[in-house]
Protein backbone atom coordinates (compact mmCIF):
# COMPACT_ATOMS: atom_id res chain seq x y z
CA UNK A 1 0.00 0.00 0.00
CA UNK A 2 1.27 3.27 -1.39
CA UNK A 3 1.28 6.01 1.02
CA UNK A 4 2.59 8.63 -1.71
CA UNK A 5 1.39 12.54 -1.66
CA UNK A 6 0.18 13.72 -4.93
CA UNK A 7 2.64 15.77 -6.81
CA UNK A 8 2.37 19.02 -6.51
CA UNK A 9 2.35 21.18 -9.84
CA UNK A 10 5.76 22.66 -10.74
CA UNK A 11 5.33 26.30 -9.71
CA UNK A 12 3.74 25.37 -6.40
CA UNK A 13 6.67 23.25 -5.41
CA UNK A 14 8.33 25.85 -6.30
CA UNK A 15 6.34 28.93 -4.54
CA UNK A 16 6.08 26.20 -1.45
CA UNK A 17 9.54 25.09 -1.24
CA UNK A 18 10.34 29.51 -1.00
CA UNK A 19 8.02 29.53 1.88
CA UNK A 20 5.44 30.91 0.00
CA UNK A 21 1.63 30.65 1.16
CA UNK A 22 -0.47 28.76 -0.63
CA UNK A 23 -4.39 28.29 -1.62
CA UNK A 24 -6.10 25.87 -2.45
CA UNK A 25 -9.81 26.40 -3.86
CA UNK A 26 -11.22 23.43 -5.42
CA UNK A 27 -14.34 23.31 -7.44
CA UNK A 28 -16.79 21.59 -5.36
CA UNK A 29 -18.46 20.34 -9.20
CA UNK A 30 -15.17 18.65 -11.06
CA UNK A 31 -12.72 18.69 -8.23
CA UNK A 32 -10.14 20.77 -10.26
CA UNK A 33 -8.16 22.69 -8.25
CA UNK A 34 -6.37 26.12 -8.48
CA UNK A 35 -3.27 27.01 -6.67
CA UNK A 36 -2.87 30.81 -5.48
CA UNK A 37 -0.44 32.37 -3.32
CA UNK A 38 -2.18 34.27 -1.06
CA UNK A 39 -2.50 37.49 -1.71
CA UNK A 40 -0.52 39.77 0.53
CA UNK A 41 -1.90 43.37 1.95
CA UNK A 42 -0.04 45.23 -1.52
CA UNK A 43 -2.07 42.88 -3.72
CA UNK A 44 -5.19 43.88 -1.62
CA UNK A 45 -4.08 47.45 -1.69
CA UNK A 46 -4.15 47.35 -5.31
CA UNK A 47 -7.33 45.52 -5.53
CA UNK A 48 -9.21 48.01 -3.41
CA UNK A 49 -7.84 50.86 -4.81
CA UNK A 50 -8.67 49.85 -8.60
CA UNK A 51 -12.04 48.70 -7.31
CA UNK A 52 -12.58 51.93 -5.58
CA UNK A 53 -12.22 54.07 -9.27
CA UNK A 54 -14.96 52.32 -10.33
CA UNK A 55 -12.39 48.93 -12.58
CA UNK A 56 -13.88 46.36 -10.23
CA UNK A 57 -13.52 43.36 -13.56
CA UNK A 58 -9.68 44.93 -14.12
CA UNK A 59 -9.33 44.91 -9.99
CA UNK A 60 -10.43 41.42 -10.10
CA UNK A 61 -8.88 40.47 -12.95
CA UNK A 62 -5.19 41.42 -12.19
CA UNK A 63 -5.96 39.97 -8.37
CA UNK A 64 -6.56 36.86 -9.94
CA UNK A 65 -3.85 36.62 -12.33
CA UNK A 66 -1.04 38.11 -10.43
CA UNK A 67 -1.64 35.48 -7.61
CA UNK A 68 -2.64 31.94 -9.68
CA UNK A 69 -0.32 29.88 -9.83
CA UNK A 70 -1.31 26.95 -11.49
CA UNK A 71 -3.48 26.71 -13.64
CA UNK A 72 -1.26 29.39 -15.95
CA UNK A 73 -2.29 32.49 -16.27
CA UNK A 74 -2.68 30.98 -20.04
CA UNK A 75 -4.17 27.76 -18.97
CA UNK A 76 -7.14 30.13 -16.92
CA UNK A 77 -7.50 32.67 -19.80
CA UNK A 78 -9.11 29.72 -21.95
CA UNK A 79 -11.04 28.42 -19.47
CA UNK A 80 -12.58 31.57 -18.80
CA UNK A 81 -13.40 32.54 -22.18
CA UNK A 82 -15.40 29.43 -21.79
CA UNK A 83 -17.07 30.27 -18.11
CA UNK A 84 -16.47 34.41 -18.02
CA UNK A 85 -17.78 34.10 -14.60
CA UNK A 86 -15.22 32.29 -13.18
CA UNK A 87 -12.38 34.64 -12.85
CA UNK A 88 -15.18 36.29 -10.12
CA UNK A 89 -15.83 32.81 -8.42
CA UNK A 90 -12.23 32.72 -7.81
CA UNK A 91 -11.90 36.34 -7.06
CA UNK A 92 -14.77 35.34 -3.92
CA UNK A 93 -13.12 32.63 -2.96
CA UNK A 94 -9.70 34.07 -2.56
CA UNK A 95 -11.56 36.74 -0.64
CA UNK A 96 -13.17 34.68 1.75
CA UNK A 97 -9.83 33.43 2.44
CA UNK A 98 -8.78 36.89 3.42
CA UNK A 99 -11.68 38.13 5.81
CA UNK A 100 -13.01 40.38 3.39
CA UNK A 101 -16.31 38.92 2.63
CA UNK A 102 -17.05 37.81 6.70
CA UNK A 103 -20.82 38.37 7.59
CA UNK A 104 -20.93 40.29 11.18
CA UNK A 105 -24.44 40.85 13.26
CA UNK A 106 -24.45 44.37 14.28
CA UNK A 107 -25.92 45.33 17.98
CA UNK A 108 -26.34 48.36 19.64
CA UNK A 109 -25.31 48.56 23.64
Amino acid sequence: MSTKKPQLPGAVQKAKDKGIAIIVLTDSDTEEEFYFKKPARPDMSRFMAKAARQKVAQAVDELVTTTILSPSTEELRLLTKEQPGLMYTLNNALQSELGINRDFTVKKL
